[in-house]
């Protein structure tokens, strides 16, 4: 890969990360379970490994094409789905208006909702078998 293809590549993982995650790359790493070591020299223009670029493009759906030339939709067609619920498109209207703080508070608040409801669903578990 040129310099100058490495550059483009670079600016727009950059613009991604940006607007999906409030420029925050360790998220992108979360995501895609690369390392920040890994995306590092990515981030700063350096050349972008096939297994690299293959994860990143089926962790975000993104099109291969558009992040290689910036030519084509930015995303990959998916099938059709159903739509989001309108609960959680509320949500997630409401989410893309916080800053990264408030994102991370969010997030925090509905993993502890997660646990306590796996903590219910054990505990109701542990009592019918007592009671069977």
């Amino acid at each position: 890969m040129t310099k100058n293809n490495s550059s483009d590549i670079s600016e727009r993982l950059n613009a991604i990360v940006k607007e999906r995650f409030n420029d925050t790359w360790s998220e992108l790493a979360k995501i895609t379970g690369l390392s920040p070591s890994t995306l590092q020299p990515i981030k700063n223009g350096g050349d972008l490994r096939v297994n690299t670029l293959l994860r990143i493009c089926d962790s975000l759906n993104i099109n291969a094409d558009w992040l290689l030339t910036g030519e084509g939709d930015m995303y990959r067609n998916l099938p059709a789905q159903s739509p989001l619920d309108p609960e959680i498109q509320a949500v997630v209207t409401i989410m893309k208006k916080m800053d990264k703080a408030q994102k991370t508070v969010i997030r925090a608040s509905a993993e502890n909702i997660e646990q306590i409801i796996d903590l219910k669903q054990q505990v109701s578990a542990l009592t019918t078998r007592q009671s069977a």
